[in-house]
């Protein structure tokens, strides 16, 4: 059953079908494994304010909401959230912590996010900007050393050869 748009989506008991999706949002839908009982599933968009904690260290607030339903659920929940454009990477928050990013689907052509979680709450969809981590400066740092070695021994081993020649 598809319920668009509003402040709040009908969300009817799906224990016939695999499956009940609900968009009480224009850019949110909320796809339920399992209905047992009906409610209703109610998307609050949320202020920067709200969100700050994610919004830190350079990352762009997307979009910001809070989700949630009085239908009696069992099951995943899988959320697609539309977002505006980006130049770093997408991270979403959920209950103030992050989504792997491998548990996280970017549609990039079309700006939209999808996840699944086992429970509502806000989320949190920023552009964070790329950046290096500890790990990757780390390997970035012994292959400069390496480099610098390398030229090293090569100056003192053309040195050496120049001497002698002379």
């Amino acid at each position: 059953m598809q319920i668009t748009p509003g402040n709040g989506g009908a969300t009817g008991a799906g224990s016939d079908v695999s499956s009940v999706t609900v968009s009480p949002d224009t850019s949110v839908s909320v796809t339920f494994d399992d209905v047992t009982s009906g409610g209703i599933t109610t998307v609050v968009q949320m202020d920067s304010d709200d969100a700050s904690y994610a919004v830190e260290k350079g990352n762009t607030l997307l979009a910001a909401y809070n989700i949630s339903t009085s239908a009696g659920t069992s099951g995943k929940i899988t959320i697609s959230i539309k977002y505006g454009e980006v130049s770093g990477n997408v991270k979403v928050y959920h209950n103030g912590v992050q989504i792997p990013n491998s548990d996280v689907d970017v549609d990039t052509d079309n700006n939209i996010v999808t996840f699944t979680v086992d429970s509502f709450s806000e989320f949190i969809i920023v552009d964070a900007p790329l950046v290096v981590t500890g790990v990757e400066t780390f390997v970035l740092s012994l292959l400069a050393l390496t480099f610098v070695g390398l030229g090293l021994w090569l100056l003192r081993r053309e040195r050496r050869t120049s001497i002698n020649l002379a």
